[in-house]
């Protein structure tokens, strides 16, 4: 069976519901592609807390009531969904990997010629918390040993384990190295002489403030061991400090809060790597046609739903007044980004017509609507974009006037995840009269420069009331 992820990871949770959400932000952004996350018996809003992590595929939640959970948990991990993982790596919420040379731990693992690498612990003390802080874990807590411990967690290669363990596992090859790429033995405990942290280490939050601390020990252990004993705080008051994820905390809050932003009900569910991708063309015109019944419903009396392919047009009525049409449009615009959680790429308004770049002929009016006479069968307005930091999928919601039934030409231009320039282009029948529509330009995921719109196919006058372009992973 072949991978669907390079690279997941697996942890046991009861009543984390106050670190996990930073935990998986952080670990998406360092190159995780999906979490199996068991829970033993968790009290608190856990699941609330992953429902938009789950939605939006990234999060498999299983409630696994055993105890000890912690053997079987992921022996049965390894077992059922390790066949979708090149990579299976098994931590805890309060350990955080950190790379040292590497931009991913998908980068890092391509230089592993083994079936398990073994990532050594570094502990991390309260940095002088007695309470719990308001913040992330990661910029609130930087004292720790300045010596990597002997302790390990282990990432595997889920088709070679024979057997797990809960720092390690024994592999059918027996191939196991540290983080160097050394060979070593395969025990959690690695020998002194092969402890390295070239290349990873694991941040091992162990006791966060003494407050949380003594929260912790009181929970007991997942794997059924004995029973941990609280130390004074001074045990873990150290001196040396380390700052290297605390300069991630910005870049993880944002993506927390735009899970948080995240709809309830996405119209992809469980769309696994790519977050509310809209490439499949049945989900987006399922939801352009709720767009579309709802404009309906705002601008009466229109005349029907046209369902297209990638999208879907509603035609009004001529006793529609554009003011009213306009109305509509904004209100169900703005709605429907928010929903889907699209960044707006452009919109056209007043102050935005000069930016714009026209062929054929000039506006005729330099407000909204916007008249383009055409001359030939060829008008369109082409304008640039911001380019986004990451490639998705670009929207299109345009309100116009059309002089005659005629197709009407999206494009997209920028370029794909690889870096090579692509323009992607749809196109959709549009009919005479007043035209709202929403559609999907793009197949493949591109970063846009540009984005035009060829309104018809046909000579004549065009008004364009509105016109958004947005874009969505």
């Amino acid at each position: 069976m072949k991978e669907v992820f390079c690279l997941t990871a697996v942890a046991i949770v009861k009543d984390e519901s106050a670190y996990i959400e930073e935990w998986l932000a952080y670990h998406i952004l360092i190159g995780f592609e999906h979490f199996y996350i068991f829970d033993n018996g968790s009290t608190d809003d856990t699941a609330k807390v992953l429902a938009p992590y789950i939605k939006y595929g990234y999060v498999t939640y299983i409630q696994w009531p055993v105890f000890p959970g912690q053997y079987d948990a992921y022996g049965y991990a390894a077992k059922i969904f390790g066949v979708h993982s090149q990579w299976m790596a098994f931590i805890d919420i309060d350990e955080f990997f950190v790379l040292k040379q590497h931009e991913s731990m998908p980068a890092f693992l391509n230089t592993i010629d083994a079936d398990q690498v073994l990532i050594l612990w570094r502990f991390f003390g309260h940095s002088g918390h007695r309470t719990k802080p308001n913040g992330l874990v990661i910029e609130n807590y930087t004292a720790c040993d300045p010596e990597i411990s002997l302790v390990a967690k282990c990432i595997v290669r889920p088709a070679r384990v024979h057997v797990m363990f809960v720092h390690n596992c024994s592999t059918d090859s027996g191939r196991t190295v540290n983080d160097a790429g050394v060979p070593i033995r395969e025990d959690w405990v690695v020998q002194a002489g092969f402890r390295s942290e070239e290349f990873v280490c694991l941040n091992h939050y162990f006791t966060k403030s003494y407050e949380e601390y003594e929260i912790k020990i009181r929970r007991g252990q997942v794997d059924g061991r004995n029973q941990k004993t609280l130390k004074p705080f001074e045990t873990w008051d150290y001196a040396h400090h380390d700052r290297t994820l605390a300069k991630w905390a910005g870049k993880v809050s944002d993506l927390m809060a735009w899970f948080r932003g995240l709809p309830e009900q996405p119209y992809r569910y469980g769309s696994l790597t790519s977050i509310g991708r809209v490439s499949n063309c049945r989900n987006f015109t399922l939801l352009s046609q709720e767009i579309a019944l709802e404009c309906e419903a705002l601008v009466s009396p229109p005349q029907g739903i046209a369902r297209l392919i990638y999208g879907t047009g509603v035609q009004m009525s001529a006793s529609v007044s554009s003011e009213a049409a306009c109305q509509a449009a904004d209100a169900l615009i703005d709605k429907y980004l928010d929903r889907i959680g699209a960044e707006c790429l452009f919109r056209l308004t007043e102050q935005t017509v000069t930016e714009i770049a026209f062929s054929n002929s000039q506006p005729l009016s330099t407000g909204i609507p916007l008249v383009i006479a055409a001359q030939n069968a060829d008008p369109y307005i082409r304008a640039a974009v911001r380019r986004p930091d990451w490639p998705g999928y670009v929207i299109a919601m345009v309100l116009l006037r059309v002089p005659q039934t005629s197709n009407m030409d999206l494009f997209a231009f920028g370029e794909d995840p690889h870096g090579e320039a692509i323009r992607e282009s749809r196109g959709v029948r549009v009919e005479k009269g007043l035209w709202f529509g929403s559609y999907i330009i793009n197949t493949t995921p591109l970063c846009p420069d540009n984005v035009r719109c060829d309104p018809g196919s046909v000579p004549g006058t065009y008004e364009i009331m509105r016109m958004v372009f947005a874009i969505v992973r």
